[in-house]
């Protein structure tokens, strides 16, 4: 008599949920896929919360797959959709409870593009470097204006500064975002 495989028990994640930093309405609904395959879903049952850290309560639960788990996120009446940066985890573990609270942005915030800062010290012909370093010793520089583009060493000290000063999350994954395509 040939002996069945015991399935892998399952993971789950619970946590808030926003779209563009609101908090999903009632009937919302939050899936996870493995690739395109379906691998759970919620309905958001209290405003902002798809899932909750006791162990009988509503969660998020996620069968065993392949890769890389991501999330999406449909608001009633609308179309699902993952926003425009990737919600993902790394993969299933079994029998892991995750905290995940996911914060969906589906719309560009424009960010106002700064002035060079003028320098008090300058007495003509250009100034130095130091002249040019904005308050917090963020310098993104000339190169980056001629060619429109952002380093990932600059992108990364824009963030760390931005977290220094306390910007939320959902306002950092936009800033990323845009500093990335552009």
């Amino acid at each position: 008599m040939a002996s069945a495989e015991i399935p892998a028990f399952p993971m789950s994640f619970w946590g808030s949920v926003t779209v563009d930093n609101v908090a999903a309405p009632e009937d919302t609904i939050v899936r996870a896929y493995y690739g395109t395959s379906l691998a759970g879903n919620v309905t958001v049952r209290e405003l902002g919360i798809y899932g909750y850290t006791e162990p009988v309560k509503q969660k998020l639960v996620v069968g065993e797959g392949e890769g890389a788990i991501t999330f999406s996120v449909q608001k009633p009446g609308q179309s699902e959709t993952q926003g425009i940066t990737l919600i993902t985890h790394d993969g299933f573990v079994s029998g892991n409870a995750v905290q995940k609270n996911l914060a969906f942005v589906t719309q560009s915030t424009p960010i106002p593009t700064p002035e060079e800062p003028r320098s008090s010290r300058s007495r003509g012909g250009g100034g130095s470097r130091s002249d040019r370093t904005p308050r917090g010793g963020l310098v993104l520089g000339a190169e980056t204006a001629r060619t429109g583009g952002f380093t990932e060493d600059q992108i990364q000290s824009l963030l760390n500064l931005l977290r220094v000063f306390g910007v939320d999350p959902n306002t950092l994954t936009t800033v990323e975002t845009i500093l990335r395509s552009s």
